[in-house]
């Protein structure tokens, strides 16, 4: 399996939606709506996602993520001088489980060198307990989620509600 990325262009806009659509498939199976509404509503919430990733993170990188030459998934990373941060990452259902998201973070890791790594994942996320596997730690609570960053970078930081 070989991974790798590149840019996101104006004729990913179908795929980045198939993406959304396959992440949030219980989510909104558990609405109830028909077909078409759902569909509207979600991409209604697919566009406003995008808009507030692209205001809150002018600069970040936005990537199509490639297995094997396949598109598997997107990330979208904010790379600067002191940190990255991971925006966004989502992968379709079928190539979940397979290591991908740990290669990515592998990845990042190791871009990041003496600079800290930070994302952010909320506790009910299955991503949860798979980045405190990988040494990611949780830096405290916030409104919508937890931040976590890579232990190595947290020496000098007292973690709070670290359970």
């Amino acid at each position: 399996m070989r991974f790798n990325e590149r840019a996101v262009t104006r004729d990913d806009a179908g795929f980045l939606f198939q993406v959304y659509l396959d992440v949030r498939r219980e989510e909104l199976a558990s609405l109830g709506w028909g077909a078409q509404q759902t569909l509207e509503f979600a991409q209604l919430q697919h566009e406003i996602e995008q808009r507030r990733y692209a205001q809150r993170y002018p600069s970040a990188e936005h990537g199509i993520l490639l297995v094997d030459g396949v598109c598997a998934g997107q990330w979208r990373v904010q790379r600067g001088r002191r940190e990255l941060v991971l925006v966004d990452i989502a992968l379709l259902e079928r190539f979940r489980g397979r290591g991908i998201g740990a290669a990515c973070l592998r990845a990042l890791s190791r871009e990041a060198a003496s600079r800290s790594l930070r994302l952010r994942v909320r506790r009910d996320e299955r991503a949860y307990t798979f980045c405190r596997r990988l040494g990611f730690v949780h830096l405290g609570p916030e409104p919508l989620g937890v931040f976590a960053a890579r232990r190595t970078f947290l020496q000098h930081v007292q973690v709070a509600n670290d359970h």
